[in-house]
């Protein structure tokens, strides 16, 4: 008993404590945010943007966006930990009960200055209908919350891309780019 307590003491240490949860106090701007943001994803998917993508790579994402009931953005470790390995990650629940967890994201949790924005966002029909915080993102200016939700909708949608890139890129045809 005392050494399962001091193991956990030490773990408690090391990960900073226990991880941040997203709290139960509904934010319509975050709402906002999360779907303006979406949209402008979903536009830089359009070939004429972006011309690596394939013509309905859009739809597809669009089609994804349908299949996700929920996202929640978490920290890996509790707030004590101000290391560099301290990455926002995702978890997802689709509408069909997968569940998609620990998606790295592409930002450091840092605590010094403005907070991480720890948030679910619940989903229906492809959009955001609900998000979820503790009210930190109130305490900093909206561009900060911008910030972390232009990072959100980023690796949401590198999800399905990293699980079907068929859809979103054409084949490539590595041999023939070396022998140019």
């Amino acid at each position: 008993m005392l050494v399962s307590s001091l193991i956990a003491a030490v773990l408690a240490a090391c990960t900073g404590g226990p991880r941040e949860q997203p709290g139960d106090q509904p934010n319509a701007r975050l709402v906002e945010l999360v779907n303006d943001s979406l949209d402008g994803h979903l536009r830089r998917l359009d070939p004429a943007w972006s011309p690596e993508y394939l013509p309905q790579a859009a739809a597809h994402a669009r089609a994804w966006l349908q299949r996700v009931r929920s996202a929640t953005a978490y920290c890996r470790y509790g707030p004590g930990n101000r290391t560099r390995h301290n990455l926002f990650l995702y978890d997802l629940e689709l509408v069909d009960g997968q569940r998609i967890e620990a998606v790295p994201g592409f930002r450091r949790c840092t605590y010094e200055g403005p907070l991480p924005l720890v948030m679910q966002v619940d989903f229906e029909a492809g959009r955001a209908h609900r998000v979820l915080t503790d009210g930190r993102e109130r305490r900093s200016p909206v561009a900060q919350a911008a910030n972390d939700i232009e990072a959100f909708t980023t690796a949401l949608l590198r999800v399905d891309q990293a699980r079907q890139p068929q859809l979103y890129r054409p084949p490539q045809d590595v041999g023939a780019q070396w022998r140019r």
